[in-house]
């Protein structure tokens, strides 16, 4: 992943538009925002981490970039099945991450394209892909695409860190939806911080 420091610009536009959110930023130290380092890899690390531990899904990236040596399009199409799966890949996540891999290939699926349409348009176009829901797509954008304003319902961390930050019992998915409204368009910065309160616990 490769470490992007925040731009200080939009860290005083995001405070400008919540006092609760501003007050927190205020009081703890500045997150440090990850990219991956190429589309295919946000798309490998999020297949790779749904529905297991942050730790186990670091485990095993780590287990499939020594066997390929860097995790390309190219090198995962190439390698033997039976070796990725070996890594802890399940057959189905195997696949799933093969399917996307030959639709880059092939030019199906482009980067450069997809970054020039829009957060909703990415969705749609990523959630055709068997293993890819909503959540899924929107790391993608977040972490592959850089969309700066993602704010996922789907995450536990991020809605952990939202009760956390406004001290909420509860969070309703219409409650979120004004929340994430009025952090527009900086949810992806937000996630930082809501992350970051969640990991405090």
């Amino acid at each position: 992943m490769n470490k992007i420091i925040i731009d200080k610009k939009d860290l005083k536009a995001l405070k400008a538009l919540d006092p609760i959110l501003s007050k927190h930023i205020n009081e703890t130290p500045v997150p440090t925002r990850y990219y991956a380092e190429s589309f295919f890899i946000s798309v490998v690390e999020t297949i790779i981490g749904q529905l297991i531990s942050t730790k186990s899904a670091t485990t095993i990236y780590n287990r499939l970039e020594v066997l390929l040596g860097e995790v390309t399009v190219d090198n995962y199409i190439k390698a033997k099945e039976e070796d990725i799966i070996a890594c802890g890949i399940y057959k189905k996540k195997y696949d799933q991450i093969y399917n996307i891999a030959k639709s880059i290939k092939s030019g199906i699926l482009d980067f450069h394209e997809l970054k020039l349409k829009s957060g909703d348009e990415v969705i749609k176009i990523l959630t055709a892909y068997p293993g890819i829901g909503l959540w899924s797509a929107e790391m993608i954008l977040m972490h592959g695409l850089r969309h700066p304003d993602i704010l996922a319902f789907g995450d536990l961390g991020i809605r952990n860190g939202i009760k956390n930050v406004y001290g909420l019992a509860d969070l309703s998915k219409k409650d979120f939806l004004v929340i994430k409204k009025r952090l527009s368009p900086y949810g992806t910065l937000a996630s930082m911080y809501f992350w970051q309160a969640y990991a405090k616990e």
